[in-house]
């Protein structure tokens, strides 16, 4: 069994014949499901012409034998003849520069022309190109006259990276220096040598004296003295120091405020309570006596915390309110003055007169 060709990229049965595409291709149906015959013989002439006015074809006339064309791509595929020169007519190929009846002078349609990738595409046939046979005609009447423009350089599209292979960027010669102005510069300066220059020896530094040493000092420092200005407050503000003043004697108001303790507040009484009060009072064996003992003042600056004042008790208060009362005239009550009168002079009942007591929680016999 023979060995089975490799039939996928890369292909490396390159043919002696040579490929081109052209995109956009001149004097052809934008339509590519519409072109015909006349169409191929069109493009194949023009790019016969375009080699023949390049004048690399060495006297003959380039053959081109197959044009491959497909119904769903615009550009097509040229075959042209063993040994043919395509270098030419690879670029970018502006209509307006070639084209007589151009309706625009400044259109900006044209045919770019790259050289197939054989090695990664293979033969045209192969890859459902179909394959036309074009016939020469005479084009006198639609290209302009000789010499033909030269192409520009140009780039393939994204759409052909894999189909075509890149044009090399022309190489641009340097700039050529003019010497046209300077010759006689260089001629002079060729025949008479550049002269010496004499450079002085330096004189060694002088030492400076103390005393103008001492002068410059005291005149930059009466410079800089005099250079001072202090810093003067705008007249339409305040100065700081009022703001200092009033911070003070904020701080010291508000410390007085806190030190004064809060008025104690009296506790008022109706009359009858003011009885009653005094009656408990007078009827109590021991009644408490008030504290008049002075504290001595001492004279040492110490602070004393303040103190939480003392709670005194309701019998206190009593007792105050009723002595306010009698100071300020208060009479009392006629029930008051023989409550008064009979404790003061109590009677002894004999022990037979005495009623027995009663124990308060057990209920009476006689209800």
């Amino acid at each position: 069994m023979p060995k089975r060709s490799k039939t996928g990229p890369p292909y490396t049965d390159i043919p002696k014949e040579v490929y081109v595409v052209a995109t956009h291709p001149w004097g052809m149906n934008r339509n590519p499901r519409e072109r015909g015959q006349h169409d191929f013989d069109r493009i194949a002439s023009w790019a016969q012409f375009s080699l023949q006015q390049a004048g690399l074809c060495g006297g003959h006339v380039p053959t081109i034998e197959y044009i491959y064309s497909m119904g769903t791509r615009d550009e097509i595929i040229l075959q042209f003849a063993e040994g043919t020169d395509i270098i030419p007519l690879l670029g970018e190929h502006r209509w307006a520069n070639f084209w007589k009846h151009c309706p625009d002078p400044n259109d900006l349609r044209s045919t770019c022309v790259f050289l197939y990738n054989w090695r990664k595409n293979g033969d045209p046939a192969n890859h459902n190109w179909t394959e036309n046979f074009p016939s020469l005609l005479s084009l006198d009447n639609l290209i302009s006259k000789p010499p033909y423009p030269a192409p520009s350089w140009t780039s393939p599209p994204i759409t052909l990276t894999n189909l075509v292979h890149p044009i090399p960027r022309p190489q641009i010669p340097p700039p050529m220096p003019n010497f046209g102005n300077n010759a006689g510069q260089e001629q002079q300066l060729v025949t008479s040598p550049p002269p010496l220059a004499v450079t002085p020896s330096p004189a060694p530094p002088q030492q400076p004296n103390q005393q103008e040493c001492g002068e410059q000092l005291a005149e930059q420092n009466s410079a800089s003295t005099n250079l001072f200005v202090p810093y003067q407050p705008p007249s339409q503000y305040p100065s700081h120091a009022e703001f200092l003043n009033r911070s003070h004697t904020r701080c010291e108001e508000e410390s007085s405020s806190q030190a004064v303790s809060s008025p104690k507040f009296i506790k008022k009484l109706d009359p009858y309570e003011l009885d009653e009060d005094a009656l408990n009072i007078i009827r109590s064996p021991n009644p408490p006596e008030e504290d008049t003992t002075n504290v001595k003042s001492e004279t040492h600056h110490i602070s004393v915390k303040a103190e939480i004042p003392e709670v005194k008790s309701e019998e206190d208060d009593a007792r105050h309110n009723i002595s306010s009362r009698l100071d300020s005239g208060y009479q009392p009550s006629e029930a008051l003055v023989d409550a008064v009168n009979s404790l003061g002079r109590p009677e002894q009942l004999p022990p037979s007169t005495r009623p027995p007591s009663r124990d308060p929680q057990r209920p009476n016999a006689g209800a």
